[in-house]
C-alpha cells in the first residue's frame, strides 16, 4: 500500500504505523505534531493526530503530516 507522509509516497506494508515510524521517515523529532487523514473501509474519511507510544491503522491513501509545532 501507499502512504504519503509530508508530501512523499511511501510503500508501506505493515498493517499499522508507529508515531515514532512516522517521525523517523518524515525526518522528524518523536515530539513533532503527527495529523493524518484518509480512507476507512474504503469509502468513509477519518482524520486524527498521533502521539508518542500511538499506532495507527495503515491504509492504501493514507496521508500524514508531521511537523514541529513549537511551543504554545
Amino acid at each position: 500500500m501507499q502512504i504519503t507522509i509530508n508530501g512523499v509516497a511511501h510503500e508501506w506494508t505493515e498493517p499499522e504505523i508507529s508515531h515514532e515510524q512516522i517521525c523517523e521517515l518524515a525526518g522528524q523529532p518523536v515530539y513533532a505534531s503527527v495529523v493524518y487523514s484518509g480512507p476507512r473501509n474504503g469509502d468513509m474519511q477519518r482524520s486524527g493526530m498521533t502521539f508518542k507510544g500511538k499506532s495507527i491503522k495503515a491504509e492504501d491513501g493514507l496521508r500524514i503530516d508531521a511537523v514541529v509545532t513549537g511551543s504554545a
